[in-house]
């Protein structure tokens, strides 16, 4: 929330931005021109020539004009809740992530908060919830109870709140992310990096391009299919290679074998351990992990 809190206050600095709040937008309908936007009774309250789109995972607009639809290979079904009183790993406030053999392929991260608390969650890809019929919500609470590893940890702590579901729509398949008078960006098109379900630097990376793509339309009075579809190319020249790189790693660790194999060896080398922490923030380490001589260099220290 003080991320978005900071881009709304910048928002109302800015001298070209009529920032309006507290407005339910529910429904849209396409013009000759442009959109209307209208609230859930139908009333229309905005005309536009360019919609952008930032209504995130379950995006209504992209669903209907963007015809951008849950594919279960290319999503994520997710659960998050805020903890008070556990305790830290070992004293220490590392983000953790852990694939435990009871919820694989599925992977739990406990992710510490400045107020001593903790958000904890787990996530899964939705073909294999269909297909395990996984429960994410009990899963949860049953590892935090019982598993070895957490129970302890976990024995005084105290759900604050609920146990909040959400979905992430991975970046691992292109898409079209544009059309006649609209631009899709973020979650709403589809842009959550696939290894390690972050989406708010790909969010903020669409959104520059949407600017400046917005400003070019309006220079050259096109809103066209084909004027758009220069932001498509522009984010996919930005980000499809990493997203790749990701969807490959992501796939590599849905192998039980293969995971369990390189983090027994990342216990005893703390080279190969560094490395597996950065990839999930680096961009240039997850490309070199495309080279089969660089793991092997790295696990056996050459």
């Amino acid at each position: 929330m003080d991320f978005d809190n900071f881009l709304v206050e910048k928002a109302k600095e800015a001298k070209n931005i009529n920032l309006v709040e507290g407005v339910d937008i529910q429904a849209f309908e396409e013009l000759e021109d442009g959109f209307l936007l209208k609230n859930k009774k139908g009333e229309t309250l905005y005309e536009c020539r360019l919609l952008i789109a930032a209504d995130g995972a379950l995006s209504k607009f992209a669903k209907q004009f963007g015809h951008i639809h849950k594919e279960n290979e290319h999503h994520v079904g997710a659960i998050r809740a805020y903890y008070t009183g556990l305790t830290n790993e070992d004293g220490h406030n590392f983000l953790e992530l852990h694939y435990l053999k009871e919820f694989f392929p599925g992977y739990l991260w406990i992710f510490p908060l400045p107020n001593g608390g903790a958000n904890v969650g787990a996530g899964m890809r939705t073909d294999k919830i269909s297909e395990k019929r996984v429960n994410l919500k009990t899963e949860l609470d049953k590892i935090l109870r019982e598993h070895p590893r957490f129970k302890e940890r976990f024995k005084d702590a105290k759900l604050e709140g609920k146990v909040v579901g959400f979905p992430l729509p991975l970046g691992s398949k292109k898409r079209k992310i544009s059309g006649k008078n609209f631009i899709l960006i973020g979650d709403a098109a589809s842009l959550i990096d696939p290894l390690t379900g972050e989406g708010i630097g790909n969010a903020t990376i669409s959104g520059i391009f949407a600017a400046e793509q917005a400003e070019k339309c309006l220079a050259a009075n096109d809103f066209s299919a084909e004027m758009m579809a220069n932001y498509d190319e522009a984010v996919y020249d930005k980000l499809w290679k990493e997203l790749q790189i990701s969807h490959r790693l992501q796939r590599a660790f849905q192998r039980r074998w293969l995971l369990s194999a390189v983090s027994g060896i990342a216990v005893k080398n703390k080279q190969l351990a560094e490395v597996i922490t950065a990839i999930f923030a680096n961009v240039d380490l997850k490309k070199m992990f495309k080279n089969p001589l660089f793991i092997f260099k790295v696990i056996f220290n050459r």
